[in-house]
């Protein structure tokens, strides 16, 4: 992303950071995208970081979670990069919505709610734990 803005956020595996990374994507998105486009970015962030922070660390494990943020005229990322359990989700299978509606399920969609919004790529680091990137063209809803 040539010419990019930048943004860099180190926060811990803790659900309570949950809503200062919301205001910090939010603040980086400001104005480049349409109110609902900007929440569905924000929505999957949300989903993504929430699974890191509930699911990646078992047994109580701490651990810190990078954030970076990148913008240009084309396009937003989110580079999501930990220490946790190895997990890819895109092994996962799209979640069955008529079952989630027939039982009245809930939870469990998070996976399902972020790759139908943002494009995703994930990779293993070199140390063990997980790279997952989420990015979306900045104009891809307002047209």
């Amino acid at each position: 992303m040539a010419g990019a803005i930048e943004k860099r956020v180190i926060f811990t595996n803790d659900l309570d950071e949950l809503s200062r990374i919301r205001d910090e994507i939010q603040d980086f998105i400001g104005d480049c995208l349409e109110y609902v486009e900007r929440n569905r970015v924000i929505l999957a962030m949300d989903e993504a970081i929430a699974n890191i922070i509930k699911y990646g660390y078992p047994n109580g494990g701490r651990g810190t979670v990078e954030l970076v943020m990148r913008r240009d005229d084309v396009r937003l990322e989110f580079v999501l990069t930990d220490d946790a359990v190895p997990f890819n989700p895109l092994e996962l299978p799209d979640a069955d919505l008529e079952h989630y509606h027939n039982t009245g399920a809930s939870g469990g969609l998070g996976v399902y709610l972020y790759r139908r919004l943002m494009d995703v790529s994930y990779e293993p680091t070199p140390s063990g734990g997980n790279r997952l990137t989420l990015s979306r063209r900045i104009n891809e809803g307002d047209s």
